[in-house]
C-alpha cells in the first residue's frame, strides 16, 4: 500500500490481571477523493487485519510471559 505517512506506536500497560497492548497508527493517504474512496473500500480493513494478526502473534509467542494480554488498536486516517 502507498501511504504519505505511516507512524506506528505500540504501548504496553500493566493492568490488574494482565497487560494491555495498544497499537496506534496515524496514516495519510494521497489522491484526495480517490484516497478516501480507497480507504472506505479496502485500506482500513486491510490495516485492521494486519494489526489483528500482529496482536494474535504476540499472544501466541508470549504465552507464558504476558498473562491476560488484551489488545486495542487505534487507526486514525487523514486525507492529504
Amino acid at each position: 500500500m502507498f501511504f504519505v505517512d505511516f507512524p506506528s506506536y505500540r504501548t504496553f500497560q500493566t493492568l490488574p490481571g494482565g497487560t494491555e497492548m495498544k497499537d496506534t497508527v496515524d496514516y495519510a493517504l494521497p489522491f484526495g477523493l480517490f484516497g478516501a474512496i480507497a480507504h472506505w473500500l479496502f485500506v482500513r480493513r486491510t490495516l485492521e487485519r494486519i494489526f489483528d494478526y500482529r496482536a494474535a502473534a504476540i499472544q501466541r509467542t508470549s504465552q507464558g510471559a504476558i498473562l491476560g494480554l488484551s489488545s486495542q488498536r487505534v487507526l486514525r486516517a487523514e486525507d492529504v
